[in-house]
Formats: structure tokens, sequence, C-alpha cells
């Protein structure tokens, strides 16, 4: 039985909240958040507090967060709790108890907002998307026996930093032994260019890779996407784990699709397993991003 000085009418009776298990949240939480809503690391701090139940590591049923005075300040899911994730019809409220605003999410995304003006009138946005395209990566991987050999390296890794609000994202590649023919198949990535499109008569995303253009490649690779946490064993050769969805193995070049990746930081791992040639390759990111 705990009083938080942050909340002097209010009692907390320990009901084993806050537990772990083999590294992963197990059960009923209640963290206290800060005026910012992050998670408050000093009980001087708090100003709000939040309940929210985890099976395994993964958020599930409603999460609620109160004011001080105990009075419900949001109720939302989650797709994922790290990162932080909203999913599904999400309210937050005024101290009075009125709305404040709802959104809606998809893949951790608000693609709709309802939320009321000063004078109380009723203001409505839906999303927007756009296209970013992160630069072009250009690699050239040695062959294995030149990395057992010669101290070369015959894999790469590329860091995927995607912008703020993307609800999906894709990578495009190609690969050859040539540079030229890597550079001039690069030069005419249409990724970019077919989303953008699609985006304008499809609206939210019902976007197949079947409606998308594959650029030409020469030799083939392997291409990994994977958490941030196997970097050093995905270079060294020991075990990790990847993303098999958006993972190819053996292609010469593709279009890879991406939607509700749990990573927190995703890297893409790029191999070359030919004994005795080294290979180019060329990748893009595209993000499609909501704006709201």
């Amino acid at each position: 039985k705990t009083t938080i000085n942050s909340f002097p009418d209010k009692t907390l009776i320990n009901l084993n909240y806050n537990l772990t298990c083999n590294g992963q949240k197990q059960g009923k939480w209640r963290l206290g958040l800060d005026k910012e809503g992050n998670f408050a690391e000093v009980e001087d701090d708090i100003r709000f507090y939040r309940e929210i139940n985890f099976e395994n590591g993964i958020p599930k049923g409603w999460v609620k967060d109160y004011y001080s005075n105990g009075k419900l300040k949001a109720e939302f899911k989650l797709l994922s709790y790290e990162p932080f994730r909203y999913d599904g019809n999400c309210t937050w409220y005024k101290p009075d108890g009125t709305i404040e605003k709802e959104q809606t999410y998809k893949n951790g995304v608000a693609i709709s907002q309802t939320s009321s003006d000063s004078d109380g009138g009723i203001i409505q946005k839906q999303a927007t998307y756009e296209i970013v395209k992160l630069p072009i990566q250009n690699v050239y991987i040695n062959s294995t026996s030149n990395e057992y050999w010669k101290g070369g390296n015959s894999k790469t890794i590329i860091p995927v930093d995607l912008p703020d609000g993307t609800v999906e994202w894709y990578y495009e590649y190609t690969s050859s032994r040539s540079k030229e023919t890597v550079q001039s198949s690069a030069n005419n990535f249409k990724l970019a260019s077919d989303l953008s499109k699609l985006i304008d008569k499809t609206g939210l995303l019902n976007i197949s890779l079947s409606m998308l253009s594959t650029p030409p490649g020469s030799d083939v690779c392997d291409i990994f996407l994977f958490e941030s946490d196997y970097y050093n064993n995905f270079l060294n050769g020991t075990s990790f784990n990847h993303y098999p969805i958006g993972t190819r193995q053996n292609f010469k070049s593709g279009v890879v699709q991406i939607r509700n990746q749990p990573l927190k930081k995703p890297m893409i791992g790029i191999k070359n397993n030919d004994l005795s040639y080294g290979i180019n390759v060329s990748i893009q990111i595209v993000a499609v991003v909501s704006k709201i």
C-alpha cells in the first residue's frame, strides 16, 4: 500500500503491478507520465498515469490514461508499446470529461481526426498521403573468397530511417556484377512514381505488388530485413532473426512491400553468396507518409 506524493488524494494498493517475466512485461502495469505524456523517471515529474495490460510484452485490450484526480484522460488500443503505436479508434478527454479529440489509426498512423474548436464547433480532418523517397544507396559487395582471403566484406548493412507518419514502406533494388548496368537500372527506378499514381486512385492504400513495376537485374543477392539488435550477428555470419515478409533470397531485383512491421529500428542487410565475383547493388526505400 503506497501513497504517491504527486497524487496526495490517491493511495495505490500493489496487486502485483508492473511484473516482468523472462524480460517481457506481463499483466497489469501502472506507469507515471510527465506533462509531455512520456514516462516520468522521477516521482516529482508525474502529472498523469497510465494503466495497461501486457501479454508477453504485447499490449492487450484498452489502455487508459488518467488525470491526477482519477478522471479519464484518454482511452486507446496499441499495436505495440515499444515503439508506441496506436491502433483503431482512440479518444482523448478534457479535464471536465468532454471529448477533446478522436483519432482513427491505421498501421499506427492517424488517418482521420475529429476535434472541437474554441466555440464548440466540430472540426473533421482526413489524412492525405505523401510519397517520400529516401536517397538511392549504391553498394559494392565482395565475393565470399575475397572476404576470406583478402579481408573484404561479402555483407553490408543499410539503416532504415523512416519519416514520421509512415503508414507503410517499400524498397526497390537491382543487382549485377556490372556497375554500369546497375546504375542504368537505378536511374530508371519507377517505384515512387507508381505509388504516387496508385495512391491517388486507391485512397487508403489498397496496393498490391502486382500493381508495381519491377526493375531488371543480372545477378542474385540476398536481402534481409531485421532489427538493429542483430547488426553484429549479420555481419559476423552468426545466427540472427529476420522479418520474412521484408526478406528476399536469391533474387536479382525486386520490389518489396512492408506493412505492419513491428521492428523498432529496422535495418536492411545485403549479402553476396558468390564465391568468385563481387556484386553491385542499388536500393531505394520509399515511404508512404500520412499527413493530418
